[in-house]
């Protein structure tokens, strides 16, 4: 399995744009084969955060995954919301 958890640090007064946004990119990516888990979180300390938990069966789903068309528009919209880049980590699932 590959896994990951992005972070993104959303900019006062863009919360609303930025779950306008992202919620259908969450409701398409759980149906990708190969998508075992894509579930978005809020960060309790602070409602401007929120962070993606995502698994795939292998790294070739993840790739797919990032190729889709409404991946790569979010991304486009992503300056606009987000005070910084995401931050991304990615990872191998060690206990099977």
């Amino acid at each position: 399995m590959f896994s990951l958890i992005v972070i993104f640090k959303v900019k006062k007064g863009k919360k609303s744009a930025f779950l306008h946004a992202i919620s259908p990119i969450v409701e398409l990516t759980k149906s990708e084969p190969g998508n075992l888990q894509y579930q978005l979180n809020i960060d309790e300390s602070n409602e401007e955060n929120f962070f993606l938990f995502e698994c795939y069966k292998d790294r070739a789903a993840y790739e797919a995954h990032t190729k889709k068309t409404y991946v790569s528009s979010f991304r486009a919209d992503l300056d606009l919301l987000l005070l910084e880049p995401p931050i991304v980590m990615r990872g191998s699932v060690i206990d099977k």
